[in-house]
């Protein structure tokens, strides 16, 4: 866990938007922006994890909003022995034994995501169990006031130019938007999208493609 609070992020956006009072940008719309990035961050980085435990029962499919409700996709998944699955793609799995869904077996093999809202445990155990999983967290949601961050303190810089970013396209202000967006892009492996940005002008930025012809 970080040192941050919602407060401290605020203010200090509020500096680099040269807005200390507030007038132009309210501090709950900064404070909604700031807990959109801290979690886009922590998802694109995985910086946070949580655990949670369930039990199995006779199906292979698993809600994830019923393992927790900060869950985000798996990095670990544990049987009732405390032995590792394998974590593979869906579509690893479906490759692998077409018969997955009803396939049951003396303890679990393989742990498989189903988009974000589905956990794969196969094969089902024929004793019921409980699994342990080890998972990248959505960040806790923060105020205007007391409670640190989740996210550790090296990133809260990565956090602000993207907030910076998406603030600075309420006024436009193109060219500070795009130095903004330049100095997060390498830490998420952008580049190529803060080039992109950075010869586009600011006509440019909002001109939607053109129209193939009929």
């Amino acid at each position: 866990m970080g040192t941050f609070t919602g407060s401290d992020l605020i203010n200090r956006l509020s500096a680099r938007l040269r807005d200390t009072s507030n007038t132009g940008y309210p501090r709950a719309t900064i404070l909604n922006v700031i807990n959109r990035v801290q979690d886009c961050v922590n998802v694109r980085l995985g910086l946070v994890h949580n655990t949670a435990t369930f039990s199995t029962s006779n199906t292979a499919l698993y809600s994830t909003s019923a393992i927790a409700s900060d869950y985000a996709y798996p990095v670990q998944v544990f049987d009732g022995n405390n032995i590792e699955l394998d974590l593979i793609p869906f579509d690893r799995l479906v490759q692998q034994d077409e018969h997955w869904l009803r396939r049951f077996g003396a303890r679990p093999v393989v742990a498989a995501p189903v988009g974000r809202e589905l956990l794969v445990i196969s094969p089902i155990p024929t004793v019921p169990m409980t699994m342990t999983v080890r998972y990248v967290k959505h960040p806790t949601t923060l105020v205007d006031g007391a409670g640190a961050w989740d996210l550790p303190d090296e990133h809260v810089g990565l956090v602000l130019d993207l907030c910076e970013a998406v603030l600075l396209l309420m006024p436009r202000d193109f060219q500070a938007l795009q130095a903004a967006v330049q100095r997060a892009a390498p830490a998420l492996q952008l580049e190529d999208v803060a080039q992109i940005v950075r010869r586009a002008t600011p006509g440019d930025a909002l001109k939607a493609p053109p129209m193939p012809e009929p």
